[in-house]
Protein backbone atom coordinates (compact mmCIF):
# COMPACT_ATOMS: atom_id res chain seq x y z
CA UNK A 1 0.00 0.00 0.00
CA UNK A 2 1.46 3.42 -0.95
CA UNK A 3 2.33 5.88 1.79
CA UNK A 4 1.20 8.88 -0.34
CA UNK A 5 -0.35 9.28 -3.78
CA UNK A 6 -0.01 12.40 -5.96
CA UNK A 7 -2.32 12.58 -9.03
CA UNK A 8 0.15 14.34 -11.35
CA UNK A 9 -1.29 13.11 -14.68
CA UNK A 10 -4.94 13.29 -13.60
CA UNK A 11 -5.96 15.44 -16.58
CA UNK A 12 -5.21 12.45 -18.83
CA UNK A 13 -7.28 9.87 -16.93
CA UNK A 14 -10.51 10.31 -18.88
CA UNK A 15 -8.75 9.94 -22.23
CA UNK A 16 -7.18 6.48 -22.06
CA UNK A 17 -8.73 5.25 -25.36
CA UNK A 18 -7.22 8.23 -27.20
CA UNK A 19 -3.82 7.63 -25.59
CA UNK A 20 -3.99 3.96 -26.58
CA UNK A 21 -4.94 4.72 -30.21
CA UNK A 22 -2.03 7.17 -30.50
CA UNK A 23 0.56 4.85 -28.92
CA UNK A 24 0.95 7.21 -25.97
CA UNK A 25 -0.53 4.91 -23.34
CA UNK A 26 2.83 3.24 -22.73
CA UNK A 27 4.94 6.41 -22.42
CA UNK A 28 6.97 6.29 -19.21
CA UNK A 29 7.86 9.51 -17.44
CA UNK A 30 10.65 9.32 -14.89
CA UNK A 31 10.15 10.71 -11.41
CA UNK A 32 12.82 12.37 -9.26
CA UNK A 33 12.72 13.37 -5.59
CA UNK A 34 14.20 16.50 -4.04
CA UNK A 35 17.12 16.07 -1.60
CA UNK A 36 14.86 16.60 1.41
CA UNK A 37 12.09 14.37 0.03
CA UNK A 38 9.50 17.15 0.18
CA UNK A 39 9.04 17.58 -3.57
CA UNK A 40 8.89 15.38 -6.64
CA UNK A 41 9.32 16.13 -10.34
CA UNK A 42 8.15 14.24 -13.38
CA UNK A 43 7.74 14.90 -17.07
CA UNK A 44 4.61 15.08 -19.16
CA UNK A 45 3.38 15.98 -22.62
CA UNK A 46 3.72 19.43 -24.27
CA UNK A 47 7.27 19.62 -22.86
CA UNK A 48 5.85 20.07 -19.37
CA UNK A 49 7.67 19.37 -16.15
CA UNK A 50 5.39 18.83 -13.17
CA UNK A 51 6.71 19.61 -9.70
CA UNK A 52 4.65 18.39 -6.76
CA UNK A 53 5.47 19.57 -3.26
CA UNK A 54 4.18 17.29 -0.53
CA UNK A 55 2.26 20.02 1.28
CA UNK A 56 1.18 22.14 -1.70
CA UNK A 57 -0.53 21.75 -5.03
CA UNK A 58 1.53 20.80 -8.03
CA UNK A 59 2.72 23.27 -10.64
CA UNK A 60 3.52 22.65 -14.29
CA UNK A 61 6.51 24.27 -15.99
CA UNK A 62 6.74 24.64 -19.75
CA UNK A 63 9.76 26.05 -21.56
CA UNK A 64 8.09 28.73 -23.65
CA UNK A 65 10.98 29.63 -25.91
CA UNK A 66 13.32 27.96 -28.34
CA UNK A 67 16.21 25.88 -27.01
CA UNK A 68 19.33 27.90 -26.15
CA UNK A 69 21.97 28.19 -28.83
CA UNK A 70 24.85 25.72 -28.77
CA UNK A 71 27.36 28.57 -28.46
CA UNK A 72 26.05 29.83 -25.11
CA UNK A 73 23.71 27.29 -23.48
CA UNK A 74 24.33 28.45 -19.90
CA UNK A 75 23.74 32.15 -20.61
CA UNK A 76 20.42 31.87 -22.42
CA UNK A 77 17.32 32.91 -20.52
CA UNK A 78 14.40 30.82 -21.73
CA UNK A 79 10.99 32.18 -20.77
CA UNK A 80 9.11 29.73 -18.58
CA UNK A 81 5.36 29.42 -18.42
CA UNK A 82 4.21 28.39 -14.95
CA UNK A 83 0.78 26.79 -14.56
CA UNK A 84 0.00 27.22 -10.86
CA UNK A 85 -2.27 24.20 -10.69
CA UNK A 86 -2.07 21.04 -12.77
CA UNK A 87 -5.85 20.77 -12.55
CA UNK A 88 -5.90 23.66 -15.08
CA UNK A 89 -4.02 21.67 -17.74
CA UNK A 90 -6.16 21.14 -20.82
CA UNK A 91 -6.17 17.78 -22.59
CA UNK A 92 -7.36 19.37 -25.85
CA UNK A 93 -4.23 21.52 -26.19
CA UNK A 94 -1.79 18.77 -25.19
CA UNK A 95 0.97 18.03 -27.71
CA UNK A 96 1.64 14.29 -27.47
CA UNK A 97 4.71 14.40 -29.71
CA UNK A 98 6.50 16.77 -27.29
CA UNK A 99 7.44 14.86 -24.13
CA UNK A 100 9.69 15.27 -21.14
CA UNK A 101 10.67 11.67 -20.38
CA UNK A 102 13.86 12.00 -18.31
CA UNK A 103 14.04 13.79 -14.96
CA UNK A 104 16.90 14.13 -12.48
CA UNK A 105 17.11 16.14 -9.26
CA UNK A 106 20.46 17.40 -7.96
CA UNK A 107 21.40 15.42 -4.81
CA UNK A 108 21.98 18.53 -2.64
CA UNK A 109 20.33 21.52 -4.35
CA UNK A 110 16.84 22.33 -5.60
CA UNK A 111 17.88 22.00 -9.23
CA UNK A 112 15.99 19.77 -11.67
CA UNK A 113 17.26 18.68 -15.08
CA UNK A 114 14.68 17.43 -17.57
CA UNK A 115 15.09 16.16 -21.09
CA UNK A 116 12.72 15.83 -23.98
CA UNK A 117 13.37 14.82 -27.55
CA UNK A 118 15.78 17.59 -28.56
CA UNK A 119 16.54 19.64 -25.46
CA UNK A 120 17.80 19.57 -21.90
CA UNK A 121 16.29 22.16 -19.55
CA UNK A 122 17.55 22.93 -16.06
CA UNK A 123 15.26 24.58 -13.51
CA UNK A 124 16.26 26.05 -10.17
CA UNK A 125 13.61 26.62 -7.50
CA UNK A 126 14.61 30.10 -6.45
CA UNK A 127 14.42 31.31 -10.05
CA UNK A 128 11.06 29.83 -11.02
CA UNK A 129 8.98 29.95 -7.86
CA UNK A 130 9.97 33.32 -6.45
CA UNK A 131 7.12 35.81 -6.50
Amino acid sequence: KPVEVFPVQEYLSGHLPYLYQNNALFDRFQCAASPDGNAFATGSYSNRTIIQERKASAIALTAAGPPPSASSPSKSDIPIKVTPSISKLDFNTTKFNEKVLLTAWHPKEHIVAVSGMTRLDVYQKKKILAS
